[in-house]
């Protein structure tokens, strides 16, 4: 499984969180851990847009 497989399954591990959400509240313990644990899955895949930007900022300064 490479890396790129990771985001597919945190993906579908989120699509999971919120198709069963009253059952996860009910089993994390409340609407905190389950709100957490959701943002957890989405973290990669906002740091992979913000490296995006920045590499695409790189290569706009550096072939000017």
């Amino acid at each position: 499984m490479g890396k790129e497989s990771w985001s597919l399954v945190r993906n579908h591990l989120h699509k999971e969180l919120i198709s069963w959400s009253e059952e996860y509240i009910n089993l994390l313990g409340g609407i905190g851990r389950f709100e957490e644990l959701k943002r957890s899955l989405l973290a990669d895949e906002l740091s992979m847009v913000r490296k995006f930007i920045v590499m695409s900022l790189f290569l706009k300064i550096t072939f000017k």
